[in-house]
């Protein structure tokens, strides 16, 4: 009974308890892992962005040039070449055209143009020409009268050499349109492209 008793007391006690938690250093270390793989995510994340924001911005372009060489074209498609004249400069052309249109009444070809609410107007002519970087079509009742404009596009590539922001190329009976943009957008990455569409007019 003594020896246990005297056994218990000899028994050794553990020293100090042992110290939780982490060091200055430990907790320097945590933080500067954090803030690395944090800036890394959020490059990656902001580069990502970026590529998404710039290839919708590219697509929306590529939509609108196609809108736009589409109109042009179909509007050539409807013209004889007795009625399409196509002044060449160095980075743009000039394009006057008439479309054709039979008249039941009178039974006879008339020549003239659309106005911009779709009214026929017989005599009248079309001139696609470009002021500054935008593409006007104008609605003339003579050579030397515009009654009304309107942009069909904008942005267009007139300072690159060798570069022509709109132009109509005539081969036999074939008609290449073909427009060149160029925008820069706010943060100063710029998109340049350039769409062509041949059209075969019939006489």
């Amino acid at each position: 009974m003594n020896n246990e008793s005297h056994s218990r007391r000899q028994t050794p006690r553990s020293s100090r308890p042992t110290e939780s938690g982490f060091t200055l250093l430990e907790v320097a270390i945590v933080v500067g892992l954090t803030s690395v793989v944090a800036l890394t995510l959020g490059n990656v994340i902001l580069g990502t962005t970026s590529s998404v924001d710039y290839l919708m911005r590219d697509t929306r372009s590529v939509e609108e040039m196609q809108h736009m060489v589409s109109a042009i074209k179909d509007e050539i498609r409807d013209t004889g070449t007795a009625n399409i004249t196509i002044q060449t400069g160095t980075y743009y052309d000039t394009v006057y055209l008439q479309q054709a249109r039979w008249n039941d009444v009178t039974s006879t070809m008339e020549h003239g143009a659309e106005d911009i609410n779709g009214y026929w107007r017989s005599g009248w002519q079309v001139r696609y020409r470009v002021n500054v970087t935008d593409l006007k079509r104008e609605l003339m009742p003579s050579s030397s009268v515009v009654d009304s404009s309107s942009t069909v596009a904008t942005d267009l590539d007139v300072n690159t050499t060798g570069v022509k922001g709109f132009t109509v190329i005539r081969n036999g009976d074939l008609y290449t349109v073909r427009i060149s943009m160029k925008k820069t957008f706010d943060d100063g990455k710029t998109c340049q492209k350039s769409m062509q569409s041949t059209v075969r007019l019939q006489n």
